[in-house]
């Protein structure tokens, strides 16, 4: 017993020093410290736990599912390991093992009566099932959620995104109740008011739409204004320098031969902006062609060039990181020809760079009306984008955007294809078979029919509509709303009264 506790004491005492070094951004360190607690404590979860999240840094999806599975086995009630191995799955769209996994934990969670837990992985679950497409499991999973707490207000938001639920009298007078409570918490508060937009907006009453949706946003600035304000500040930067950073004349070396074989397609443009359904398109033209949705692959990595050395010198390394992190994804293999689409929005400020990595790839760039994209994300929640919560900073990133993509592509030639969302939408056919033929795919004449399937992976807040069938005509209410915005916007070049 003795000899047990003071074995317990060390791996205590080990791992606190190699988290320790983690927490320092010393993660080669910290890497061979549980590295050597895994082989001395070959039959403790814990090191194996500590080791498959750390893997996770690194981008080695494969060492990371392999070892924090071994961990669960190990031990099946660790809610953290739960949570990483679910994201492990997630990244690398293995979907069927991530619903597997939250069904379990889920199942555990109401057992131990965890309700906070077991609320938590319900909700992932939800969200795993509408990204997959299986949006009637999502509604009785999170209907179930209701049951437990009747006063999540963003879990009636997303049922009635999915036209679960309709905006009656009683959901009203629920959230007339929360709001006077002292006591009610930030999502509550922020979610009142995108449910009380809601209801102006099927009444038609605009401005005070308008009113609760600054409301909302206003609410988050406040709890958030000082990161929100740093990230943009040093997104703003690193994306300059990225541009700066750039040469036509770089040469890379490694896997020339491979990565001329393959034609990823970039959709770049602004989020709102019809992306989610360009992809589902495209995808209908090559079965070698993998979803990659948002990975935010190439701009992360970029962001890792040294200013202290010539570029030239760090080329070859930044480019073998990219690849690997796509086919760490199982993005990317070039032995079996696979490639994939990345609609990384914010990639409109690496597009020079996407060209020098993968020099055959395509570059679209899906244009709509700037007030369509701009009511459509102010009246979203789009809770990672910093931008997206003040309207002067919706119109500066808007601003950025039109300039840049010009610049890649009048200053350094780069090839962009411009797609424009309405002429995609009134236009179906016509600019499908454009496009098709830019991207080397196969168009045929069921395109549109095969397109409103709901066999789609979607991770993004279009994952709701992306299942609707493809509108007939561009709906123009939102320019009922964009009037509210012409005071901020008539400034900028990419203005247009409408």
């Amino acid at each position: 017993m003795k000899n047990n506790l003071l074995d317990i004491d060390h791996l205590s005492q080990k791992a606190a020093f190699g988290i320790k070094l983690r927490d320092q951004n010393k993660f080669d360190e910290a890497k061979i410290n549980f590295q050597e607690l895994v082989f001395e404590y070959h039959n403790h979860w814990y090191p194996k736990f500590l080791l498959g999240s750390l893997e996770t840094e690194y981008g080695n999806y494969e060492n990371a599912i392999y070892l924090l599975e071994k961990s669960l086995e190990l031990n099946p009630s660790n809610i953290d390991t739960y949570s990483n191995l679910g994201n492990c799955y997630e990244v690398t769209n293995n979907y069927q093992n991530l619903i597997n996994l939250y069904s379990r934990i889920v199942i555990l969670t109401n057992q131990e009566g965890d309700k906070k837990n077991h609320i938590k992985f319900m909700k992932k679950l939800a969200d795993a099932y509408i990204q997959i497409g299986e949006i009637k499991n999502g509604i009785s999973t999170y209907k179930k959620i209701i049951k437990l707490d009747p006063d999540d207000l963003p879990i009636y938001y997303e049922l009635n995104e999915l036209k679960a639920i309709t905006l009656d009298k009683k959901l009203k007078n629920r959230i007339k109740k929360i709001s006077k409570k002292k006591s009610k918490t930030y999502n509550q508060d922020v979610f009142i008011n995108f449910l009380e937009s809601k209801y102006e907006r099927a009444n038609k009453n605009y401005k005070k739409e308008f009113d609760f949706l600054k409301k909302a946003h206003n609410i988050i600035l406040q709890r958030n204004k000082s990161s929100l304000h740093e990230a943009i500040n040093q997104k703003v930067t690193k994306h300059r320098d990225l541009i700066n950073h750039y040469s036509g004349s770089y040469e890379i070396s490694i896997l020339k031969n491979e990565r001329e074989s393959i034609s990823p397609i970039f959709i770049v443009g602004l989020p709102r902006s019809g992306s989610t359904l360009l992809e589902k398109i495209l995808l209908k033209g090559d079965t070698n062609l993998v979803p990659g949705e948002e990975t935010g692959i190439i701009e992360s990595i970029l962001y890792k060039i040294s200013p202290d050395n010539p570029v030239q010198t760090q080329i070859n390394e930044i480019t073998n990181l990219v690849i690997k992190e796509y086919e760490q994804r199982n993005l990317l293999n070039f032995k079996n020809k696979i490639s994939f689409t990345d609609k990384s929005l914010g990639n409109f400020f690496c597009i020079g760079w996407v060209k020098k990595i993968f020099p055959n790839s395509k570059i679209i760039n899906i244009k709509r009306d700037p007030m369509a994209s701009f009511v459509s994300i102010f009246r979203s929640n789009l809770v990672y984008i910093p931008w997206a919560h003040n309207i002067y900073d919706i119109c500066e990133q808007i601003d950025r955007y039109y300039k840049i993509t010009n610049e890649w592509e009048k200053k350094y030639n780069i090839e962009i294809y411009h797609l424009e969302y309405e002429n995609l939408i009134n236009n179906f056919d016509e600019e499908t078979k454009k496009l098709f033929s830019y991207c080397n795919l196969k168009w045929h004449s069921n395109l549109k029919k095969d397109t409103n399937d709901s066999d789609f992976v979607s991770k993004t807040r279009s994952k709701i509509q992306v299942r609707e069938p493809i509108y007939s005509k561009v709906n123009l209410e939102y320019r009922e709303l964009a009037k509210f915005f012409y005071q901020y916007a008539a400034k900028y070049d990419w203005y247009k009264e409408l």
